[in-house]
């Protein structure tokens, strides 16, 4: 078992110039893990090119597999899925289609998550620990592959980075269990971006998120196709796949209210203490 406090780093050499003791990337929007990179200047390279990317929408055609079991037929459910971005806050919202639609949204203030169930019968708003670490999570955040800044600063700390196998590895001991971090494999050439995370518990994945064909919206590099996947010890339990439909990134307009949770009262409130 690895020591948390820990940050494995191979050589010393400098990827970065540095211009009036700011540091600037050699090439901002491409690579940068070689031999001899450090934690502070890997930090310094994606929040770099990452920060101007401050407002987002991205809308997704989403599918739900659970296969076949021994006690289960298997089972798909067609959606849609729209991801929102403005600073810190975040919003995804999930529409089910089919015999019984389904619509429902998360939604991340900055400091609080909600669960906001539109059911015209009975409309409610879930609240509570488990709703706001929800948003610490590779597997829920939104913005796959474009999020690294978000799980290499704040609470998040650098366990270890492999240049050779483009991965770096993030613990928190503030959302994550002792024996659970997160690894990322970096996109080649652009290593502001992964292409894939392991949410790895001891010795086994239990999550994984697969992003594929990225494309270039604004600046920012978005992935056509996403896998999420919810493996554990017994293999594949189920997963959603994702197709880009459309994205606008930055001066992006949002509706008032849109990052918060409601204030109409016909929503029922229910606070969950996990």
């Amino acid at each position: 078992m690895f020591k948390r406090k820990t940050i494995y780093i191979t050589h010393f050499s400098i990827c970065f110039l540095f211009l009036a003791g700011i540091p600037c990337a050699i090439h901002s929007n491409e690579t940068i893990l070689k031999d001899g990179i450090t934690e502070s200047e890997f930090i310094a390279f994606v929040t770099n090119h990452l920060s101007p990317f401050k407002s987002a929408k991205i809308t997704y055609e989403g599918v739900h597999y659970i296969p076949p079991s021994s006690s289960k037929e298997g089972k798909s459910t067609n959606g849609t899925y729209v991801y929102r971005r403005c600073g810190e806050k975040q919003r995804k919202d999930i529409h089910w289609l089919g015999e019984t639609p389904d619509n429902h949204y998360y939604v991340y203030d900055g400091s609080t998550g909600y669960f906001v169930h539109l059911d015209p019968g009975d409309p409610t708003i879930r609240s509570g620990p488990g709703f706001t670490k929800m948003w610490m999570t590779p597997d829920f955040l939104s913005f796959y592959g474009s999020n690294l800044d978000h799980f290499i600063t704040k609470s998040f700390q650098i366990l270890k980075i492999d240049p050779e196998q483009k991965k770096i590895r993030v613990f928190s001991d503030q959302y994550m269990r002792p024996d659970q971090y997160y690894e990322f494999t970096l996109l080649d050439d652009h290593h502001a971006y992964w292409k894939q995370c392991d949410v790895v518990y001891g010795d086994f994945v239990d999550r994984r998120v697969i992003c594929d064909d990225f494309t270039e919206i604004s600046g920012m590099l978005v992935p056509k196709t996403i896998h999420i996947q919810r493996i554990g010890k017994d293999g594949l339990y189920d997963q959603y796949q994702l197709k880009l439909i459309e994205g606008q990134v930055n001066n992006v307009e949002f509706e008032d209210g849109a990052f918060e949770s409601p204030k109409d009262e016909h929503f029922s409130h229910r606070f969950i203490n996990r």
